[in-house]
């Protein structure tokens, strides 16, 4: 029940969640609520911790690409790389939910990772994408995006 509660909480990422999430850290026994509740800390704007550090630079890569996750969106481009790969690998091919892909789109525009332009822009075809990646990638300002950009719009 309790890495459900902590998983939600990093899902929700709301700042009202702090407290419980910094107590949950402090005290808990079990090592996946730590896990989530480190990173759901991060996502709801209460700063990284030593845990959400090392899950950052772990072996485990669910756990490494929601930290690179929680990291961009709290502005710390640490993430850029791993949220690249991921899209590359994952997201764009709709091995995440589609709400996870508006997450890590707007991670990589809060971080303005520039090198993930060019492979944001192969996701164009999708047409439920494109108004989510048109603005991220103006804001990376990458000139090799706007070729497959204005083709996806004047299909």
């Amino acid at each position: 029940l309790r890495e459900e509660a902590a998983s939600l909480c990093y899902e929700l990422h709301r700042p009202e969640t702090v407290p419980a999430l910094r107590r949950a850290l402090a005290s808990s026994d079990d090592e996946t609520v730590r896990r989530w509740a480190a990173l759901a800390l991060l996502r709801a704007g209460g700063g990284p911790s030593n845990l959400a550090e090392e899950l950052l630079e772990g072996a485990d890569l669910r756990w490494r690409r929601r930290a690179a996750l929680a990291f961009a969106e709290s502005g710390d481009g640490r993430g850029g790389p791993e949220l690249t790969a991921w899209w590359e690998q994952e997201a764009k091919a709709g091995g995440v939910s589609f709400e996870q892909q508006r997450d890590i789109l707007a991670a990589i525009q809060r971080i303005r990772y520039r090198p993930a332009a060019r492979i944001l822009a192969t996701s164009l075809p999708d047409v439920r994408l494109r108004a989510h990646l048109a603005p991220v990638l103006g804001a990376l300002g990458d000139g090799g995006a706007r070729g497959p950009l204005l083709r996806a719009f004047v299909e």
